[in-house]
């Protein structure tokens, strides 16, 4: 008997295994990097209009007052804002896991304390600390996984994402990391889409159960044929133009803003986030 069919035989015919902020309390705490930075500047805005209003009440300018509290209550009026403070769980968050309104708001005040801090050196280093929240979040996001293995038709189905045959596996490799381990997956050149999984993160217990079951796939012929050239130029050049989206804005608007550093900065992340995925499969393809 060979290695995938003892591996089929040994254990029920279906691995699932669930990481997600739900599960996981490192995962929940780095999902509300999503929304912190927003959340920052609401209290920062929130704030400073306070503190406009009482030296305006204190030297008897009532009409900033009047002013400041006609722009609050169109604000809380529109539709989507009602929904959202009537609503019992806030409205961002992943999936099947919504973040509690004490964590956003804590979240929301450590951010704006971290940002004003940091306003105290630079604007760019306020902006950073932004960037470097939001980024955490998109790292958790990343390591989420809610997935199952078909262990007779050696497939791997992920919530988000296509399903694959772990026969196009070309390599695997991994990192303890807590409470889970982080598999890095490898597709033979030619097998691997652009959306397929990368990244799973797995609870220790059963990692050396997926890690063998991943290893037979890797063990086996893919039989995929490799990208095409031309294929592999599109995403090239596509990928190219994305990353290209953060200097392009520097040299738009950089010199007219206040911190052209933030500017391309800030820019620059969003775009590698979105770029580096094509720019890997392009040179892996």
């Amino acid at each position: 008997m060979d290695r995938e069919s003892a591996l089929s035989t040994a254990a029920t015919p279906t691995l699932s295994w669930t990481v997600t902020p739900e599960t996981n309390r490192w995962l929940h705490l780095l999902a509300y990097g999503l929304m912190a930075p927003l959340g920052a500047v609401a209290l920062i805005l929130v704030g400073g209009a306070v503190a406009v209003a009482a030296a305006s009440v204190r030297e008897g300018a009532w009409a900033v007052v009047l002013a400041l509290g006609a722009v609050a209550v169109v604000a809380l009026a529109r539709p989507p804002v009602l929904a959202a403070l009537l609503s019992e769980e806030a409205s961002l968050g992943h999936e099947d896991w919504q973040p509690s309104r004490l964590g956003v708001a804590l979240a929301s005040l450590g951010c704006a304390v971290a940002m004003l801090l940091a306003f105290q050196h630079s604007p760019a280093a306020a902006g950073a600390v932004a960037a470097l929240t939001f980024a955490a979040a998109l790292v958790g996001m990343a390591l989420s996984t809610d997935a199952e293995i078909d262990r007779e038709a050696m497939v791997l189905a992920t919530k988000v994402g296509p399903s694959v045959s772990l026969n196009a596996l070309s390599g695997v490799r991994s990192v303890a990391v807590g409470s889970v381990v982080i598999y890095w997956l490898a597709y033979a050149r030619g097998a691997g889409s652009l959306r397929a999984p990368r990244v799973l993160t797995i609870p220790r217990e059963q990692a050396t159960e997926v890690r063998e079951v991943l290893d037979a796939g890797v063990d086996a012929d893919s039989g995929a044929d490799p990208a095409g050239r031309a294929e592999r130029a599109v995403v090239t050049l596509v990928g190219l133009g994305v990353l290209a989206t953060g200097p392009a804005l520097f040299l738009l608007i950089g010199d007219a803003a206040a911190d052209g550093l933030l500017v391309i900065g800030y820019a620059g992340v969003f775009s590698l986030v979105f770029a580096a995925p094509m720019l890997w499969y392009a040179w892996k393809g």
